[in-house]
């Protein structure tokens, strides 16, 4: 018996329907940036790009809001609110400035960026930008749990260098906190030491007049205390305390009757 084979000829070209995707815009591998104005020249520069390249210069259009109410021309300025993108290129950007007077005292902002068409339609997966503007660090923006932990750099007179440690830390109203601070004067027990920013451009402390944990002599506790009158400041930029105290001797002359070891003394407490 005799078999035949029949070779039918294929056309590959007929099998895949294969089409180009449509173009679209993005910004740049971020959904999300935060913006810190150090200075007043301080730019953000924000990139957008097409997925594909052409060979005709191309419109790529922006919105921008303000879920925080920051205004353009007051809070911010744009370079532009649309990039062309020319031919044969793929990136354009626009530049986000800040006006930073406005960002001195803790004000922080957010910023939505819409690709919202032009040339080129809006990537389906990367569209939107959030940014977020602040200023530089600012005492009175405070985190009261940043003070915690051990200052390896303290001093006062007695003392070039030591190691106190602040813990406990816990906030009693909005702006009003306290916490322990140990090792001061490189030999007390932890103290209580209360925190105030409510003027957030004063950011203070104090310490209540209380036992120390060491003795002058039997009967004879060592009390502290910040010097009445005198102001006493935390830093959650510096990472640093500044102290003016009073360290007595109680009962020296007999019962209740104290005598200054040290008075308005200074110590810096840093990290």
């Amino acid at each position: 018996m005799l078999l035949a084979f029949v070779f039918l000829g294929c056309d590959k070209s007929k099998l895949y329907d294969v089409k180009e995707p449509e173009p679209e815009a993005t910004f740049l591998n971020v959904t999300n940036a935060t913006y810190i104005m150090t200075s007043a020249n301080d730019v953000y520069r924000l990139k957008i790009g097409t997925t594909n390249v052409s060979d005709h210069d191309r419109t790529v259009n922006i919105s921008v809001s303000s879920p925080t109410g920051a205004t353009t021309g007051t809070q911010y300025t744009l370079s532009k609110t649309s990039v062309t993108i020319p031919a044969g290129k793929v990136i354009d950007s626009i530049d986000v400035k800040g006006v930073f007077a406005q960002y001195t005292s803790g004000r922080k902002d957010s910023l939505v960026f819409t690709i919202t068409g032009g040339d080129v339609s809006p990537s389906s997966f990367n569209s939107t930008l959030k940014l977020f503007l602040r200023g530089p660090c600012f005492d009175g923006d405070v985190d009261l749990n940043s003070m915690a932990g051990t200052y390896a750099n303290s001093t006062d007179p007695d003392d070039p260098k030591y190691t106190a440690t602040v813990t406990n830390l816990a906030g009693v109203t909005a702006t009003t906190g306290t916490g322990k601070i140990g090792n001061l004067w490189d030999w007390f027990a932890p103290v209580t030491i209360n925190f105030d920013w409510t003027d957030p451009n004063n950011t203070t402390v104090a310490i209540p007049l209380q036992y120390s944990g060491q003795d002058y002599d039997v009967g004879m506790p060592i009390l502290i205390r910040t010097s009445p009158g005198k102001t006493n400041k935390f830093s959650v930029c510096n990472q640093r305390f500044d102290l003016i105290v009073d360290i007595i001797v109680d009962n020296y002359f007999g019962p209740g009757q104290g005598a200054y070891y040290r008075q308005n003394y200074t110590m810096t407490i840093k990290r």
